[in-house]
């Protein structure tokens, strides 16, 4: 990926053997978005279902995204999804991101995901919500067979000083965390790059200019 050994690395160096507790979480399920529109709020189905469920039956939930992006060089924090993830393992992706467990506010779930990712402890304040845009994705992964994921993504973002940073990663969540160019991040995700979770055009072209990240 962009942008090597220069950049701020997690702390642990095994990756977790055992896979992701599929049955442990429990989400709100929402309506599909209406035809045509990728952005705005979500709608609830009135009822909840486990990560397994959702994530086997392409149910609608929500989760959040929290870009992390450096103030002085404007690169953006990417991690690399942990080996035992359900979906999209190894994979290079957005900062920080997690699910919004049933009956959370996606701010607290924000917070607290940079609290057990990459061990960042920030006020509320300090995060600019950008948007909220649907978003589908499907695949495969060895260890639990196929997946479609179907979310409502909460986008934020968080501005500071990340260059020479260590972060205390979770290591059943993340396998390595660095700082790549925006500028590359997203002909990354424009190209279909396959080391980089795929995002919608959508969510790319709503984004890029809010980090600074000139199109080709």
């Amino acid at each position: 990926p962009p942008r090597g050994p220069d950049g701020p690395r997690g702390s642990p160096t095994a990756l977790p053997m055992a896979g992701q507790d599929v049955d442990g979480e429990t989400f709100d399920v929402y309506l599909p978005p209406p035809e045509g529109r990728s952005f705005g709020e979500p709608t609830r189905a009135g009822r909840t279902a486990t990560r397994k469920e959702v994530h086997r039956d392409g149910l609608w939930h929500r989760s959040v995204h929290i870009w992390l992006q450096d103030d002085a060089t404007g690169d953006l924090l990417m991690q690399q999804r942990a080996a035992g993830k359900d979906t999209h393992p190894l994979m290079w992706d957005v900062g920080c991101a997690g699910h919004i467990n049933s009956g959370d506010p996606p701010l607290e779930t924000a917070l607290r995901e940079l609290e057990e990712e990459l061990g960042l402890f920030v006020d509320a304040s300090e995060l600019r919500h950008l948007f909220t845009v649907a978003s589908r994705a499907k695949g495969e992964t060895a260890m639990f067979g196929a997946f479609r994921c179907n979310e409502y993504q909460e986008v934020y973002l968080l501005r500071g000083a990340f260059r020479g940073a260590t972060f205390n990663t979770e290591v059943s969540e993340v396998a390595d965390v660095r700082l790549m160019p925006a500028a590359e991040v997203f002909a990354a995700l424009r190209g279909g790059d396959p080391r980089f979770v795929p995002r919608a055009a959508d969510y790319v072209d709503a984004l890029a200019p809010i980090v600074g990240a000139t199109p080709p």
